[in-house]
């Protein structure tokens, strides 16, 4: 999975997605994906990032298309 073919994909079905640091309770990235003004957002932990056997970009491809399923 492409995180750049995935992201192009859903701001062209009308996703707006947004990412931001996670700080409290854990230090991580928040994904935010919202269309038709519903939002839904995850965190992914920073050792998950880290200890993850998948690379970066495929983990967040992984969770961006996660948190779209709840669209559908």
């Amino acid at each position: 999975m492409n995180l750049v073919e995935t992201i192009k994909s859903m701001v062209d079905d009308g996703y707006v997605i947004s990412f931001s640091k996670a700080d409290l309770p854990m230090d991580g990235i928040y994904i935010t994906i919202k269309k038709d003004g519903i939002n839904t957002r995850q965190v992914i932990p920073e050792d998950e990032l880290k200890s993850s056997n998948l690379s970066a970009d495929e983990l967040l491809a992984t969770v961006i298309e996660h948190l779209k399923g709840w669209y559908l």
